[in-house]
């Protein structure tokens, strides 16, 4: 669980997990906190910055999971203007592949290992606006049956069959070189990140 309720972009540049997994994570490039999140503080991602927030450690999307973060898109579009939620380091996953959580006004699209799950939403997603974000993956039927789906607000919006398993340890982001650079960027500002080893229903 990471608040981002203080600054820690300077110094250290370190922020801190308040659950007890000891998952902190380091604050990366463009990636400006401001006081004005949906609680307390929060982090602004700029695409032109790069900015992106970098875990400690891996989260898993392989049985019963979620992640939960309230979202303020500054800028989405149809199939461009993507909000890059979650991602994975290219070099530390199969050769050519990508691990990404994205969403643009009306679609939230997974990708694991280039195995892409892209399903719309309704009602769309709004910019300028803080918005609940809650992606579930459901696994108590097993694999062959695994669902993701998407809340908003505390209401299901949109749900797809689940990929069998997929890696993140980004939040903002999905680079294709660990210095930075080449990626996928989100646009927008990031708050009460939560990450789940079971599934939740809002």
């Amino acid at each position: 669980y990471m608040p981002f309720d203080v600054n820690h972009t300077y110094p250290g540049n370190v922020t801190y997990d308040y659950s007890n997994s000891t998952n902190e994570a380091l604050i990366k490039n463009n990636t400006f906190w401001n006081s004005t999140g949906f609680i307390g503080g929060a982090y602004e991602l700029d695409t032109a910055g790069m900015g992106f927030i970098a875990l400690n450690k891996t989260f898993f999307m392989g049985n019963d999971s979620a992640i939960a973060m309230w979202i303020k898109p500054m800028v989405l579009g149809a199939d461009t203007n993507f909000f890059t939620l979650a991602g994975k380091i290219k070099w530390d996953i199969p050769a050519n592949s990508q691990n990404t959580i994205q969403m643009d006004n009306n679609e939230v699209w997974i990708t694991c290992s280039n195995n892409l799950r892209r399903f719309t939403v309704s009602p769309a997603f709004s910019t300028g606006t803080w918005q609940h974000f809650v992606l579930a993956k459901n696994n108590s039927a097993g694999s062959s049956s695994a669902t993701i789906i998407v809340y908003r607000n505390g209401v299901q919006v949109g749900v797809s069959n689940a990929p069998d398993f997929c890696v993140f340890d980004e939040i903002g982001a999905s680079r294709s070189v660990d210095s930075g650079g080449a990626g996928i960027y989100g646009n927008g500002s990031i708050d009460e990140v939560m990450v789940f080893n079971r599934s939740v229903t809002a």
